[in-house]
């Protein structure tokens, strides 16, 4: 009887919820504060190869990304022969059909809450349905895993799309992106808004900064590549072999600055030709709908902030969309560093479509040296403009559909 009940305690510690949050008490400063099950945890990226850190989220089931190969089945609608990396036969390039290189997201909850500025001042996930909490939207649903590529997309000699380390000087233009990823399957994406966002949450509760990109700031490229070097040479769950080289963060290789990923859900639509017109954002409920120019299923989000041309702007305020994702809404005035840089060509002409990437840039002179890159960052761009040439994306296939 006495064992029993000496029990009780530790059984209900154990069903107790957990909450990780970060609060940001202060506009101002990229620096948030660790509350609920997060106070006291540490959060290290490993800079060198073979660097051992120490970062607490590694024990928390929602953070844990394992990589694998995987084949895709265009069958049954869902990734198979799944390989973990540590076992035999998993490799960085695959040359089976349709074999790519991913990793896999488990299920989680957050709530999300905005200031009296619009921005978010306090951010909670956890790995079960909680009253108030809200299903991260890149999942369907609470039980199923979801894969999403380790590398930006790559192409093989026949154009078809992969994510996978093939031939590091190969480019992926945005006019190829398209036909590429609906070759490699008619149902295949590129990442969407709902993925940035869901993992974006993450990111900011883990590392309680806005600035995650002075942890592992990436590299500046003159063309789209995969370098393998940080999946290869770190061993942590995040971290680059060289301050300023290629980062890789649980699982995501270049998740910054090193290329964009273009969303293939969000377009931005410029009113007039006019430098300072406005723009409106749209958003594609259904990303097989995709077509890269604006059509009937795209839905008016609201009206975003825009730039002169070639600016910088920071961003002040944020807006939450009712499909579940944070946009930015207002811009700073200049030389005011806020949370997020967001960048698109006011002086071209409205007739073209503005897509939206995610991630910094490579070399479009739109984002300077000194500018801290981050995930955060949004680089519009139009879609026959130059710099489109350095628009990647990822391969992304959604089991079940």
């Amino acid at each position: 009887m006495s064992f029993a009940i000496r029990q009780i305690p530790l059984l209900r510690e154990g069903r107790r919820p957990r909450v990780w949050s970060v609060a940001f008490p202060d506009p101002a400063s990229p620096l948030g504060v660790r509350e609920d099950d997060a106070v006291g945890m540490v959060a290290n990226v490993a800079i060198g190869k073979g660097v051992t850190v120490r970062n607490d989220f590694d024990n928390i089931s929602i953070y844990d990304r394992p990589m694998f190969n995987a084949t895709w089945d265009a069958v049954s609608r869902k990734w198979v022969d799944l390989v973990r990396q540590g076992e035999e036969g998993f490799s960085w390039c695959p040359t089976q059909e349709r074999r790519e290189v991913l990793y896999r997201c488990r299920p989680f909850w957050y709530r999300l809450s905005m200031n009296g500025d619009h921005r978010p001042d306090r951010i909670s996930v956890t790995d079960r349905p909680l009253p108030g909490y809200t299903l991260a939207p890149m999942f369907k649903n609470g039980e199923d895993f979801v894969y999403r590529p380790v590398f930006t997309i790559t192409l093989d000699e026949n154009g078809m799309a992969h994510s996978r380390l093939v031939n590091p000087k190969v480019v992926c233009a945005y006019d190829e992106l398209l036909p590429s990823v609906k070759l490699f399957d008619p149902k295949a994406r590129t990442e969407s808004v709902l993925d940035w966002f869901s993992e974006w949450l993450l990111l900011i509760v883990e590392f309680a900064r806005w600035d995650v990109g002075t942890l592992m700031p990436g590299r500046k490229v003159t063309f789209l590549h995969i370098h393998g070097d940080a999946v290869k040479g770190v061993t942590a769950s995040s971290g680059a072999i060289a301050f300023e080289d290629t980062c890789i963060w649980r699982g995501k290789e270049n998740a910054w600055r090193g290329a964009n990923s273009t969303l293939c859900d969000l377009l931005l639509v410029k009113e007039s030709d006019e430098p300072s017109a406005p723009a409106t954002l749209y958003y594609l409920p259904d990303p097989l709908k995709y077509t890269g120019v604006l059509n009937e299923h795209y839905v008016p989000i609201g009206s975003f902030c825009h730039t002169q041309e070639l600016v910088c702007a920071d961003v002040t305020d944020f807006a939450m969309s009712s499909y579940g994702f944070l946009y930015p809404a207002a811009v700073a005035q200049a030389g005011v560093h806020q949370r997020c840089g967001v960048f698109y060509n006011g002086k071209s002409a409205a007739k073209y479509p503005i897509l939206v990437s995610v991630g910094g840039s490579s070399e479009s002179a739109m984002f300077p040296l000194d500018y801290p890159p981050s995930p955060l960052n949004w680089e519009c761009i139009q879609r026959y403009a130059m710099r489109g040439t350095l628009c990647g994306g990822r391969l992304v296939l959604d089991e079940g559909v």
